[in-house]
């Protein structure tokens, strides 16, 4: 089986804020690459949704704000890929 993803992902615990146009959310993070992250949540979404997300990748650095693509939905959650990067906040 050929692999898909340009990045490797790690295992990762994060929370995450994240909104679609008409509601916010609060989830974790289970893994994260450069390109995405997967976000376990329950919410019923959409392949093609957007988001924009914020997170901090670790406890010392400035939270990331970034805007997201659903590109993946299971039952444990959504697979999220990077459009765009954001000035951190």
């Amino acid at each position: 089986m050929q692999q898909k993803r340009k990045h490797e992902r790690r295992k990762a615990t994060l929370t995450v804020y994240y909104a679609t146009h008409d509601r916010a959310y609060r989830d974790v993070i289970q893994n994260i690459s450069p390109s995405g992250v997967f976000i376990e949540t329950r919410e019923p979404f959409l392949v093609g949704q957007e988001i924009l997300l914020n997170f901090t990748p670790t406890r010392n650095a400035d939270p990331i704000k970034v805007r997201g693509k659903i590109v993946r939905v299971s039952a444990d959650g959504v697979g999220v890929k990077f459009i765009r990067a954001a000035i951190p906040s």
